[in-house]
Formats: structure tokens, C-alpha cells, sequence
């Protein structure tokens, strides 16, 4: 038996949030500095009926790639940021998908970081037997603060667009940063999940347990309550939605 992934042309038709907000008028655009072959995933977004693909082939001078994966992820911003000022028809969801934070953890001007990551652990006030640990991996924590800077920057420029007041983002991983070792094997699925906009009125840590599943159907319920968003009786993923207790707990069962 294949995956889903490995299906190909093959995938059979489905609901995601993509295609849900794609029937509703939603204009479907996806930004990526790495090639959409792995895994299928051109193929997977064409069937979600993305409307823009940009990916390493549209990207040129003065742009220059960084490893093999493509090019990095402040040059992703750039690209990202010129064609949303070139195509702001509304309303829209845009994906931007960051490869800089993935091996083989390289980017342009990295040694300016690993002199910033130093400064970083004085910072932190680590005694030396602790700096160790994080000095054997110091390419993948030069790379978080090259990414972490690369997300300023877009929201530092995106603040000024005409969409920026209405627009809910959401900032994941796909999985943790396998190369650093594992204190609990809980942390195996331990990735980011921030969710901000300028519609919040307050903000909130929460600690309970979600996963990725829980996004999409959290989605869709904020849509389908306050924007009148129909989402179908029956879908084909399995969160059951975001648990917004603040408190660590999990109500979750897959």
C-alpha cells in the first residue's frame, strides 16, 4: 500500500481547509523557496486548487540559492512579500512554507549568527557545561535565529498592507528538530503553533495538548460562526479541534 502522498495524480478528491475556503471565493496562493516534487506536493496543492504556485523556479536574480533545498528563507520573505503587493485580491489565504530551519541548516551570512548565538548563551546565563550542548549543534540554533529574523522581517512589512487588520496567521512546524536530543519522547511531537492577528483582544499562553489535526476544524468553526462560512457534514481529517485550556492537560484521542 502507498501513502496519500505517494498516490500522485492519483489522490483522490477530498475536503481541507484549502479547498473548503476555495469553494467560498478564497483565493488560494502558496510561497516556497524549495521545489513542490517531495512528497507530492504540487500535485497535492493543485488538487486543493491553489491559484498561485511560487516556488524555486520563480525565483532568479538577484535572488541566490542557498543549499540544495533552494533558497533561504529571507529571500522566501522578499518574493513572498512582491507577489502579495502584486496580487491583493481579497479575500485570500496564503501558505509560505520556510526551509532555512530544516538540514543541512546553511544560509547566507551564517557566520554573523554563530557570533549573535554566542552572545545569546551569555545571555542565557548557561554555566560552560550547559554552552556544550549547545555548541555541538550550533548550525541548527544559527538557523533558528536566521528564521526567527526572516519572520520579524515579514511582519515588520506585511503591518503596512491593506489586508494586515483583518488577517489571521498562523505560524507551525511540520515536526521537531530531529538532530537535538530528546528529553521526553512527548517532545518527538513538540513543534511551535502560534496563531496571531490584530483581531485578538487579549493574549494567551495555553498548554494543553493539540496537534495539527486541531487547526483546520478550529478553522472552520470561527468562519463558519462568525463569517458564514458552510463547512461539510462530513471531512477528511481528524482533529476534533484546538483545546483552549490554558492549563497541560489533553482531551484528545487519535
Amino acid at each position: 500500500t502507498n501513502g496519500f502522498s505517494d498516490l500522485g495524480a492519483r489522490m483522490p478528491a477530498h475536503a481541507s481547509i484549502l479547498s473548503l475556503l476555495k469553494n467560498h471565493g478564497y483565493r488560494l496562493k502558496f510561497y516556497t523557496g524549495t521545489n513542490l516534487e517531495f512528497d507530492n506536493e504540487g500535485v497535492f496543492l493543485q488538487h486543493q486548487g491553489m491559484d498561485v504556485l511560487t516556488s524555486e523556479r520563480d525565483f532568479g536574480a538577484p535572488y541566490k540559492r542557498s543549499n540544495d533545498w533552494g533558497y533561504a528563507d529571507r529571500d522566501l520573505v522578499f518574493r513572498t512579500l512582491a507577489g502579495e503587493r502584486s496580487d491583493a485580491r481579497e479575500p485570500f489565504v496564503s501558505v509560505i512554507q520556510t526551509t532555512s530551519m530544516h538540514t543541512p541548516y546553511t544560509f547566507p551570512g551564517q557566520s554573523d549568527y554563530e557570533a549573535r548565538f554566542a552572545q545569546r548563551l551569555d545571555q542565557l546565563g548557561m554555566a560552560q557545561e550547559q554552552k556544550a550542548n549547545y555548541l555541538a549543534h550550533r548550525d541548527i540554533y544559527t538557523s533558528i535565529l536566521y528564521t526567527d529574523d526572516a519572520l520579524r522581517l515579514y511582519f515588520e512589512e506585511v503591518k503596512d498592507q491593506p489586508y494586515y487588520p483583518n488577517t489571521v496567521f498562523i505560524v507551525t512546524g511540520d515536526h521537531r528538530l530531529p538532530e537535538i536530543p530528546m528529553d521526553t519522547r512527548i517532545e518527538r511531537y513538540h513543534v511551535p503553533l502560534l496563531i496571531f492577528s490584530p483581531l485578538l483582544k487579549a493574549p494567551r499562553q495555553i498548554k494543553s495538548v493539540s496537534s495539527q489535526c486541531d487547526i483546520a476544524p478550529s478553522l472552520g468553526a470561527v468562519l463558519s460562526k462568525n463569517y458564514g462560512i458552510d463547512t461539510p457534514r462530513d471531512v477528511t481529517w481528524i482533529g476534533a479541534g484546538l483545546d483552549l485550556e490554558p492549563s497541560f492537560r489533553n482531551i484528545h484521542v487519535v
